[in-house]
């Protein structure tokens, strides 16, 4: 989730549930003061009423007093003592002029006449303006909730959007930020202290980078000149001794081919390092399309002819080339990999299969003995059994260079066989 939903997000929750509360009160607010307003009508008109009845023009009490809303009744002494207080309520109400029962807010008072006699007083006054007016106070609110909720939504996105611009400039700089090629300088200029210090620290530390792959680089080209020199010149002697040497013993030369085997294979794991070193480091940044339909056919011959002597059958199914753009000594080490591991570690007399399709590119081979383990198959000097001539760093160095190339290397157990699929990410 990006960081301006988050926030949107965020304050839009604590805007909706701000502005919901304020709607609500405002609305009820509201409404009590017009229900106030209501009552104090009522209690004026009752209050007319009883004056003009204590001045001794008491009307019929049987009668409509001057309105349909307004009646008049006398009343027994003990209700007039239950009843002593103003009584206001919402009920439904007669009218005679509308001829019909319609919900009201009525007031009901108890006053005495002159001769002690008691009288009831009830008025009404329709709530359906009440309930009209409510309506529209409630689609007015709701309107006036809903417009202020977006436009408070849309100055947040903009204010964040516009404030928060240096941080968004500094992540696609780092972005497109390459220790391997010449870089712009971060040019991002803010007057706030906190973006200022972000602009500081992010240079400081791509420049600490940038000197650090530098070294590391260098330190690589001069680990592979100083290390491959001594141990070639150390084969060349051992070579000469057992050339030159009439007086060593067939012990003497046995033990001369061992050392230089171990040299050997010393040699071929130093390079195989290195690589691996210059892989992570992304030292390979030439590209181009590469078929590797083309690799396969150039390799498999050479493997048939140097491994000739375990009769592997070779199964091909190339349907369609795959193609992918990316280095193209990276592509043929992927190639002679996956091969050399298939022969390496298939019994005699069994087979390999090859196949391609525009989307895939897989090798196997018979695997009896039953699957590798698949969490370890491609870490460094993982062997499951001790083979000679294995330095357990192919996968490794296969799953690197698909790694930086876009591709994506897996291994799976089908069918008493060991499948590696190389496909596009």
């Amino acid at each position: 989730m990006k960081l301006i939903y988050k926030i949107i997000g965020s304050i839009s929750l604590s805007v909706f549930f701000l502005l919901g509360v304020w709607a609500l009160l405002t609305y009820f607010t509201l409404m009590k003061e017009l229900n106030d307003e209501m009552d104090e009508s009522l209690e004026d008109m009752a209050e007319m009423v009883i004056k003009q009845s204590l001045s001794g023009n008491m009307p019929d009490p049987s009668k409509t007093f001057g309105s349909p809303n307004l009646v008049i009744a006398e009343v027994t002494p003990g209700y007039a003592e239950a009843h002593p207080d103003n009584r206001f309520s919402s009920e439904t109400f007669y009218l005679s002029e509308m001829e019909e029962t319609v919900l009201s807010r009525v007031l009901r008072t108890v006053f005495q006449n002159p001769d002690g006699r008691f009288y009831e007083v009830i008025v009404a006054q329709p709530s359906f303006e009440k309930d009209d007016f409510a309506e529209s106070l409630l689609y007015l609110i709701v309107l006036l909730y809903t417009s202020m909720l977006i436009l408070l939504i849309a100055v947040i996105v903009a204010v964040f959007r516009r404030n928060m611009r240096p941080f968004y400039k500094v992540i696609h700089w780092l972005e497109n930020y390459n220790p391997h090629t010449s870089n712009k300088p971060l040019d991002n200029p803010t007057n706030i202290s906190e973006f200022q210090k972000l602009n500081r620290t992010v240079t400081d530390f791509t420049r600490k980078s940038q000197e650090a792959f530098e070294q590391q680089k260098e330190f690589i080209g001069n680990a592979s000149h100083e290390m491959q020199t001594p141990l070639a010149v150390s084969m060349n002697r051992l070579e000469i001794l057992a050339d030159e040497s009439p007086t060593l013993s067939e012990n003497d030369l046995n033990e001369i081919m061992k050392t230089r085997h171990t040299l050997n294979q010393i040699i071929k794991m130093n390079k195989s390092l290195l690589l691996l070193s210059k892989i992570d480091n992304d030292q390979f940044p030439e590209a181009a399309p590469i078929s590797f339909d083309v690799l396969v056919e150039k390799h498999l011959g050479i493997f048939a002819e140097a491994y000739s002597h375990k009769n592997i059958r070779v199964k091909t199914d190339i349907r369609e080339a795959f193609i992918h753009t990316m280095n193209d000594s990276l592509a043929d080490i992927i190639v002679v990999n996956l091969l050399k591991n298939a022969y390496i570690y298939s019994d005699a007399g069994s087979e390999i299969s090859v196949s391609m399709t525009p989307d895939a590119f897989v090798v196997s081979n018979t695997a009896p003995d039953g699957p590798l383990d698949e969490e370890k198959i491609f870490e460094r000097f993982y062997r499951q059994t001790t083979l000679k001539g294995s330095s357990g760093l192919g996968l490794a160095i296969a799953k690197g260079i698909g790694k930086i190339s876009r591709l994506q290397i897996d291994y799976a157990y089908r069918e008493n066989r060991h499948v590696f699929t190389v496909s596009k990410q």
